[in-house]
């Protein structure tokens, strides 16, 4: 499946400043959307306040061999994908498809950002976005 919950994609963003290549968790999806989270290499204490610390969930190289380092899911926020336009950037280019998480990994890091006051304007406002609705291996 090429959009599953779990998905670790490389993309380019152009919603950090300054825009960049990024890691991404699929986190749900509709029918032309889906939902991300950004993975960061570290979490910063120098520049996030406690409780948003407390919202990025690790990931080691053992739950995705394709990480250079271990990683953190930024659970503080979610971001919507075009699933046109990532479609057609995964037929060229497969390879940026990195890895799936686990089971265990993904419902982890979804009971964060269920639990995430910083996003629950986006999940009551997100009918049609199914936040982690389906888990396939």
């Amino acid at each position: 499946m090429l959009f599953e919950i779990g998905a670790i994609l490389k993309l380019y963003v152009e919603d950090t400043t300054p825009p960049k290549v990024k890691l991404c968790l699929i986190v749900g999806s509709c029918s032309d959307k889906i939902a991300v989270v950004y993975i960061n290499s570290e979490v910063n204490p120098n520049f996030l306040p406690a409780d948003l610390q407390g919202l990025h969930c690790p990931i080691t190289k053992k739950d995705c061999d394709k990480l250079s380092y271990e990683s953190y899911a930024d659970c503080s926020d979610i971001f919507e994908k075009d699933k046109s336009e990532l479609n057609t950037l995964l037929q060229k280019e497969p390879g940026r498809k990195l890895c799936k998480l686990s089971n265990d990994r993904i419902t982890m890091i979804l009971g964060v950002l269920q639990r995430a006051r910083t996003i629950w304007d986006y999940f009551n406002k997100c009918v049609n976005l199914k936040i982690g609705d389906q888990i396939n291996n």
